[in-house]
């Protein structure tokens, strides 16, 4: 069960290195992409719907014991998870659930997504179904 106020929210945001609004990023990423990580954490800090939102929507998906490079990656994830809202999100918004939520992840390099657990089997990966538990 999902159980995260809005200031722990912020707390855990703030207490991760490199998280914002466009993912893990690093200073070498936002410099070349133009990014203003300072700009993009503050709209993660107001993103507490879509990090809500994006907790509810995994906690629904089925996960394997742990996470490999080969696993699903938080933008494929967030593409099917924008389609069940029928909105977009923060890319950020997403890592920040699977961090909180301690899913089994790895982060793979300098790209600012990460490698979630997620089942093959997962419908909800697959994008069959966007309601039902996986």
């Amino acid at each position: 069960m999902f159980d995260c106020s809005i200031e722990e929210f912020r707390k855990f945001v703030l207490g991760t290195a490199n998280l914002c609004g466009d993912g893990m990023v690093t200073s070498e990423y936002c410099r070349f992409f133009k990014i203003d990580f300072n700009s993009s954490r503050s709209q993660l800090l107001e993103s507490y719907a879509d990090f809500s939102a994006c907790c509810s929507w995994l906690s629904g998906c089925r996960f394997d014991d742990y996470a490999t490079h080969y696993s699903p990656g938080s933008d494929r994830l967030l593409s099917q998870l924008n389609k069940a809202l029928g909105r977009p999100v923060p890319h950020g918004a997403l890592i920040a659930a699977v961090l909180y939520l301690e899913l089994p992840h790895v982060i793979p390099g300098t790209s600012p997504g990460i490698a979630v657990g997620v089942s093959r089997f997962c419908s909800r990966l697959q994008g069959q179904a966007l309601n039902p538990v996986c």
